[in-house]
This record gives C-alpha cells, structure tokens and sequence, in this order.
C-alpha cells in the first residue's frame, strides 16, 4: 500500500498531489482489478474506517454521490465481487466549490473541520405510497404493451422468419435515480451491476429471437416513459 504525506496548513507546505501516487493493491493477488478497491469487500479490498471522496465542482458532486447510490443497490460488480455495502453507504463527498464558497479561514482548514459539507450517500430515497401503487400497475401494463407489439408485427408480417443465429434478449433500462426507479428496485422490479443502468426484463421470453423482443421491449420503453415521466431505453444482450 503506498501513502503519500501531504501537510498543506504547515508554514512550508508538502504536497506530493501530481505526483498521483494513491495505490491500493487487492488483498487476492490472483485477480486483476483496475483502480482501487476500498469498497469493495474485505477479500478483495482494503477496509477504512471512514472514506471522504474529495471533488473540484458541486456538479461533481452529485455525480459521484449518484454512482455510490447506484454500486449500494448493484452490491458487487456482477462479476462475483461483493462491495462493503456499509462503507459504500458511510461515504461522503466534499466539494471544493462548495469549500470555497463557505464562510471558513480555508488558510487553517482541516478535513474534520468542515462536516457540514461533506454529504452522505442517500442509499435509499423515500417512495410514496401512490408511486409505489403506480409503479406495479404501469410494469404489469408494459408486460402486455410488450407481448401487443410482438403478436401486431407477426400478424402484419405473416411471412416473417426468425433470422439464423438471432440468439439473445432485449431488456428495459433507465440511468435515472429516481423515486420511480427506487420503487422499481423495493419491488425487486429491477436490477442494477454498477454500471449506472437500471435493466429489467418485461414481457415474455421469445426463444432465439432478439429481432422480435427488441419490438416488445421498444413498446414497452416507450410506454414506460410516458407513464412515469422519466426515461427509459432498450439494452441488447447478445448470447
């Protein structure tokens, strides 16, 4: 593990900062994983006590704060790497912008001085009980839009012959963080891996047929955004 020593307060400063010298190893030598691991579980990473994630802008900010909601609902990396989930929700984000803008001596400043700025990761956000209600009822119905929108294109495409090799399946996304999408996710609705996208299956399985569930699953999107009023797109998994 290597540790740079930065003193920015003291009357001659020491700040090693260009030098990007912030490496953690993984505790399983045999795995290969990019970046540093401090959120991830004590057999891959290392674990801290408390984690403070510094950014430049306020927009940063909630950036990062989005993608921490987003790894706390994933769990793992999908990959069979779990997060700490109690260190990914115990983690704070300080915006240097917001820092600047506060009535504080930022000659002096410590870290621990400016608690009020640092804000947390909010792992769940409230779901009303009518958004709850809405949610099941508009997913139940974009099961049917789907189904629809594949038996009206076979009916007008009597001729219609499933492609060779057109294995795989279309599934229902959004990157919103959101009400709607945390009621999505209390149900067990959908489902995320970290990646910043929300992916859910609707509608029935079509066996060896992207081309036909892409219809579906297209009708379905377009549906469920009109009925929740946030954005929802398709994600093609090949086989």
């Amino acid at each position: 593990m290597f540790y740079v020593y930065t003193n920015l307060g003291a009357a001659k400063s020491t700040d090693w900062m260009h030098e990007r010298e912030w490496r953690w190893a993984l505790n399983n030598k045999e795995s290969f994983l990019d970046g540093m691991p401090f959120l991830l579980s004590a057999e891959w990473g290392y674990q801290f006590s408390e984690i403070i994630i510094i950014v430049s802008k306020d927009e940063e900010q909630h950036e990062i704060l989005e993608q921490l909601k987003i790894m706390y609902d994933a769990g793992g990396r999908g990959c069979g790497m779990d997060y700490n989930l109690n260190l990914v929700a115990a983690a704070k984000v300080l915006s240097l912008e917001s820092l600047a803008n506060a009535n504080i001596d930022l000659e002096n400043v410590r870290i621990e001085d400016v608690p009020m700025l640092q804000i947390p990761v909010q792992t769940s956000i409230p779901v009303r009980e009518e958004v709850r209600l809405k949610v099941i009822k508009v997913v139940d119905e974009a099961q049917k839009v789907f189904n629809d929108a594949v038996d009206e294109y076979l009916a007008a495409n009597p001729c219609y012959v499933t492609p060779e090799f057109n294995f795989g399946t279309a599934m229902v996304h959004t990157y919103d963080v959101t009400e709607v999408t945390q009621a999505m996710v209390n149900e067990r609705l959908i489902a995320t891996y970290g990646d910043g996208r929300y992916c859910m299956h609707v509608g029935r399985y079509i066996c060896d047929d992207l081309s036909l569930e892409e219809i579906g699953a297209r009708a379905a999107a377009d549906f469920l955004t009109k009925e929740l009023g946030q954005d929802f797109g398709i994600h093609i998994v090949y086989d």
